[in-house]
């Protein structure tokens, strides 16, 4: 048994349980999005999406992050609908450095890109700022 006498067997039910009920949730019709982490600092809210990198996305045109499209999309729509700010962190594994960036303020820059090899968003590296 484990903390709080959960073991692994609970834990797992409790996996196997979330992922039925966004696949019920889903087929009702609900666009379903897991949130990494909410957190309330001076009274608001904010919504934080945590990425954990190997390494930058390597120019042209410049060294950034991103998020796939869809996220970004679907994230924008919730900040929207809530009011709650979304906030990519971004720890960068090679030197244990953690930065950020509100995601509106990314997005809403014009150094941007859509990455080659897919749709994913990237931002300039220069736009996040050390926590």
């Amino acid at each position: 048994m484990g903390q709080r006498g959960i073991t692994q067997d609970d834990e797992q039910l409790g996996k196997d349980g979330e992922a039925k009920a966004r696949l019920l949730l889903k087929q009702k019709g609900y666009e379903i999005t897991q949130i990494d982490w909410l957190g309330v600092r001076d009274n608001k809210i904010y919504r934080f999406e945590i990425k954990a990198k190997s390494r930058r996305f390597n120019p042209p045109p410049f060294e950034g992050h991103g998020l796939d499209l869809h996220q970004v999309k679907r994230f924008l729509k919730f900040q929207e609908l809530t009011k709650i700010r979304i906030v990519l962190v971004v720890w960068e594994k090679w030197h244990d450095q953690w930065i950020w960036g509100f995601l509106d303020e990314l997005e809403n820059s014009d150094q941007k890109c859509i990455a080659p090899f897919g749709q994913i968003r990237i931002y300039n590296i220069n736009l996040f700022k050390p926590i």
